[in-house]
């Protein structure tokens, strides 16, 4: 072999291995918060208006992607069997708060502190004008959990 040779193939497995050992760290990590999305009031009635035509419930979750709350629920949200369930009751629209400098005014428009602790989520029953807010993923989940047993 030429040193031509060598050098091209030493430099081919070189950029092939540092390619592998970055796919390799790199984990999926699902969050049910896109970074740095505006969420309007427009699209909150919106949703509630795809809910009401689906007889389903509306679920806005105001969170953030540093919250290990928060991912503790997106985690527990994305279980099959709980994501199936959910996606047949449930119309879910998720807000990043950021570091509670992000939509805020949608939170202010339902009612929603978020200073007092996030994930917090308002609930929308189909047919209905009054909102639960839940907070804290136990209460969320309960809730979840409750509408999708129910007959």
């Amino acid at each position: 072999m030429s040193q031509r040779s060598i050098t091209v193939s030493t430099v081919a497995v070189t950029i092939i291995a540092i390619v592998l050992a970055g796919h390799h760290h790199k984990t999926p990590q699902k969050t049910a918060l896109p970074a740095a999305v505006s969420v309007t009031s427009q699209m909150i009635e919106e949703a509630r208006f795809t809910a009401l035509k689906n007889n389903k419930f509306l679920m806005v979750e105001f969170g953030a992607s540093w919250c290990s709350d928060c991912l503790e629920l997106s985690k527990s949200l994305t279980d099959v069997i709980t994501s199936d369930r959910l996606e047949r009751h449930f119309v879910v629209v998720n807000v990043d708060v950021g570091e509670f400098n992000r939509n805020l005014n949608v939170a202010r428009s339902l009612g929603v502190d978020v200073t007092q602790g996030i994930p917090v989520a308002v609930f929308f029953p189909p047919r209905s004008d009054v909102h639960l807010v839940k907070l804290g993923t136990e209460q969320i989940l309960r809730y979840i959990k409750e509408v999708i047993t129910r007959p």
